[in-house]
């Protein structure tokens, strides 16, 4: 019986342990989803071992159902669902907001550990100003900016928004509107 080197076999074990990361806004096909069930569906195909995601897709309004980090995680009843959303208008000002609960139905709001909104308003290509919120064991932050003045009708908002709950990835998006 012929002996295969041990570094042969220890090689081929670890290459079929390595896994490439899930590349975030694109789906199996390459193509980047365009409405929120394409985004929760490809946010439930990330690695559960991913602590942090980042989405950085221009777009006013985003839904994420974060994966556990933990098969030791027993303390949470529910998977939180997270919304984060920044909407401009002319006349009110610009604003952020996050908000977390205990389903995609958006029914029954769920206090997490930390969630942020911060509101970054942008006129006519210059920076123009900024808001933040930052809350503890609740489920909503909000920042607004300009409220009261008159806009631009070149005015961009960036909505910057983190949500954080032990036991499950923390969530980091940016929103976009005009």
């Amino acid at each position: 019986m012929k002996k295969k080197p041990i570094f042969t076999v220890l090689s081929l074990a670890l290459a079929a342990s390595l896994t490439v990361p899930a590349v975030v806004g694109a789906g199996a096909s390459g193509e980047v989803p365009t409405t929120n069930t394409e985004i929760v569906k490809l946010n439930s195909e990330l690695r559960t071992d991913q602590e942090v995601i980042h989405d950085f897709e221009k777009i006013s309004e985003k839904g994420f159902k974060p994966a556990r980090t933990s098969k030791l995680t027993t303390f949470a009843a529910v998977t939180p669902y997270y919304v984060a959303k920044t909407t401009v208008t002319y006349t009110s000002g610009a604003t952020s907001v996050s908000d977390s609960y205990t389903d995609s139905s958006r029914s029954t709001k769920y206090n997490i550990d930390l969630i942020y909104a911060k509101v970054k308003v942008y006129e006519y290509g210059g920076f123009y100003g900024s808001s933040e919120d930052t809350q503890t064991n609740f489920s909503h932050a909000g920042a607004q900016y300009g409220s009261g003045q008159a806009l631009g009708s070149d005015t961009e908002a960036y909505g910057l928004h983190k949500f954080q709950e032990a036991g499950f990835q923390t969530w980091e998006p940016e929103t976009y509107d005009t």
